[in-house]
């Protein structure tokens, strides 16, 4: 379950842990790549557990051996990524786009999808975008380089449109790998969209910001991405807010 540092109440059930959102692909029949490292039985919740449908309660008791395996390395996983065909965008990517920076970061920062960009066929940001992250960073002493960046998804979004639900499901399987493989002292939901799936939530970007969740047993913070203060700046106060709430949560 995902838990506010600041408010224990969020055990109420509204979101759903990453392991049940597994059983759950896997019970609608969508092919999951896993590591045998996170292959332990689900245990959901018991206000999770309510909401279960009987038949799935059944299998989720079901117990899977080799679960201390290691997590696969990086070669290992963006191999799986550019062959995954878990969800319908393998259609139309050009490429899949697994992370950019560094493997040693300190901060892993989560954005939605590879963006449609003028200077390459794929890539997390848009030119544009790209250097108004690196100035934000270099605004709290961090280099971009220092910084992981990788999306929800790993494949570009036909005609840009909205990013389906069901795409970020199948895609949490490889992003749970990245966590594991970087362990960052720090994780930063990129924007409100990235915000609201990671945290299984419909609260504004405001509402959100306000607290530092456990992601993956992981701290994890929100702020504006690039592009939603390239369209709206007055957005560009919280960003700043946040940014200095991220360099003291680092230097804790």
């Amino acid at each position: 379950m995902l838990m506010s540092e600041d408010d224990n109440e969020t055990k109420n059930g509204a979101h759903m842990s990453p392991e049940l959102r597994q059983h759950y692909l896997q019970m609608m029949g969508i092919q999951v790549w896993q590591s045998r490292f996170q292959s332990a039985s689900v245990a959901a919740t018991p206000d999770e557990k309510e909401r279960i449908p009987q038949a799935i309660e059944t299998a989720a008791e079901t117990e899977v051996s080799d679960a201390k395996q290691a997590v696969p390395d990086g070669l290992t996983l963006e191999k799986a990524i550019h062959s995954c065909v878990a969800c319908e965008l393998h259609q139309t990517k050009t490429k899949s786009v697994v992370a950019e920076g560094s493997h040693a970061a300190r901060v892993m920062l989560i954005a939605t999808a590879p963006a449609f960009n003028a200077e390459s066929d794929a890539a997390l940001l848009t030119a544009a975008s790209s250097q108004l992250l690196s100035k934000m960073l270099q605004a709290i002493d961090i280099q971009r380089a220092d910084v992981f960046l990788t999306g929800l998804v790993k494949c570009q979004l036909a005609d840009d449109r909205e990013l389906r639900t069901t795409e970020v499901l199948c895609c949490e399987q490889y992003l749970s790998q990245q966590i594991e493989m970087l362990k960052p002292e720090l994780i930063i939901a990129f924007g409100e969209l990235s915000a609201q799936h990671l945290l299984v939530s419909k609260k504004s970007l405001q509402e959100l910001s306000a607290k530092v969740y456990q992601y993956h047993s992981r701290p994890l913070m929100v702020m504006p991405s690039a592009d939603e203060l390239l369209i709206n700046p007055q957005n560009k106060r919280l960003a700043w807010h946040q940014l200095l709430r991220i360099k003291q949560k680092l230097n804790d």
